[in-house]
């Protein structure tokens, strides 16, 4: 939530420090908390990395607003890959 609240305050590199290094399940985050690490990648000039994490998000149930908060990202992907894969389970650094 706090690294949202610097996204939307324009402080991606404040939202970055907070996410960066953890190590998550990224099968077991809920979508909208994935979609928040896309898009703190993608404000700090990782569109590779954000992108390869949300081709494992299920968009279907991202809100609206969630999907807003990526869209530059989501154009990035091809239409194919956004698919959702299975679900990882093995813990990963973000």
């Amino acid at each position: 939530v706090l690294a949202l609240s610097h996204l939307r305050r324009n402080e991606p590199q404040l939202a970055s420090d907070l996410i960066e290094g953890q190590t998550v399940t990224w099968g077991r985050l809920p979508p909208g908390v994935r979609a928040v690490c896309a898009a703190v990648l993608g404000s700090t000039r990782r569109e590779a990395g954000a992108a390869k994490l949300l081709q494992r998000t299920p968009m279907a149930l991202l809100k609206a607003e969630e999907r807003e908060l990526v869209r530059g990202i989501l154009a990035q992907i091809p239409a194919p890959d956004l698919r959702e894969s299975p679900p990882n389970e093995a813990p990963e650094k973000l």
